[in-house]
């Protein structure tokens, strides 16, 4: 039986945003998160091994890259770059 180390989120959550993918999930009760996208560095069998719960992920995709404007937007956050630093590490 797999074991839950700690809870991160909970309730009505309706997506989970990591480094890594962007998971959804329908508002409805006892609905599941499914896979919206994934970032392209990693595959997708990194997620689904990664991952600590079964997910749909039949319509995922790779992530969009950034837009400018985000791009900005990330660097007037975190001009020292310590967020990518993480990621990256």
């Amino acid at each position: 039986m797999a074991k839950l180390d700690f809870v991160t989120g909970a309730g009505n959550m309706a997506a989970l945003v990591t480094p890594h993918a962007v998971f959804r999930r329908d508002t409805a009760p006892g609905s599941r998160f499914r896979l919206e996208s994934w970032n392209p560095a990693a595959s997708l069998d990194d997620i689904v091994k990664n991952t600590g719960f079964a997910f749909e992920h039949a319509d995922a995709r790779n992530t969009a890259a950034m837009t400018d404007r985000e791009a900005a937007a990330l660097r007037e956050l975190d001009p020292e770059g310590l967020f990518a630093a993480e990621v990256n590490a």
